[in-house]
């Protein structure tokens, strides 16, 4: 199981007016979170194939990395 914590975000920001968006870039389909700085209870999530999952607290954002970094 992967924990956000010990993963280093890629930030991105999509236009100006928005807020950056952190997407972590995983090995494995299942992801747990608990915040940039633990400041959420500890949630899992599965990343369905070829998607990615939305963390719903914090909104970070889970994608596999051999499906979006070819």
């Amino acid at each position: 199981m992967l924990n956000v914590q010990n993963m280093v975000p890629i930030v991105q920001s999509t236009q100006e007016n928005n807020p950056p968006e952190t997407i972590i870039y995983v090995d494995s389909n299942r992801v747990s979170c608990s915040g940039e700085n633990y400041d959420h209870p500890l949630v899992y999530y599965t990343i369905p194939e070829g998607g990615e999952a939305v963390c719903g607290y914090c909104d970070i954002k889970f994608r596999k990395k051999d499906e979006w970094q070819k």
